[in-house]
C-alpha cells in the first residue's frame, strides 16, 4: 500500500512539474482587439523559445509565432493569424495542447485551453 501511494505522489508530482500556464496579455478588452487583428499574445513561463519554435513549426500554414523573453523564465509569444478563421483558431488551440498548456488565465480566472477558445476566440 506505501509503494502505491508513493508511486502516486510520484507521478503526481512529475505532471505537475511539466504542466504549463499562459496568461493572456491584454485582459478583456484585449480580447475584441485580438480577434480583430487576428493576433493574440500569451506570456508562458518554464519554457523555452526553443521548445516554442518546435512546436510552431507544424503550424507555419495557419501562423506565425514570434517570442520575447520578458523577466525571468516568461516569454512572451505573439500568435498571428494569416487568416482569421475557425479551423486557424482550432489550430492555434492544437499549438497550445502541444506546448501541454494546462490553464489560460484571462483577468485572475483560469480556464482549460478548450473553454478559453471556444469562450472568448471562437
Amino acid at each position: 500500500m506505501k509503494a502505491l501511494f508513493s508511486a502516486f505522489v510520484a507521478l503526481f508530482i512529475t505532471f505537475s512539474a511539466v504542466a504549463q500556464q499562459a496568461q493572456f496579455a491584454g485582459g478583456q478588452k484585449g480580447i475584441t482587439l485580438a480577434n480583430a487583428k487576428a493576433e493574440y499574445s500569451f506570456v508562458i513561463t518554464d519554457l523555452t523559445i526553443a521548445d516554442i519554435d518546435k512546436a510552431a513549426a507544424m503550424y507555419k500554414t495557419s501562423f506565425t509565432v514570434t517570442e520575447r523573453v520578458q523577466k525571468g523564465n516568461n516569454i512572451n509569444i505573439t500568435i498571428k493569424m494569416l487568416r482569421n478563421d475557425i479551423a486557424t483558431k482550432r489550430m492555434m488551440l492544437r499549438f497550445m495542447v502541444s506546448l501541454n498548456i494546462q490553464y489560460v488565465t484571462l483577468d485572475g480566472v483560469e480556464y482549460k485551453p478548450d473553454a478559453f477558445f471556444d469562450k472568448y476566440i471562437k
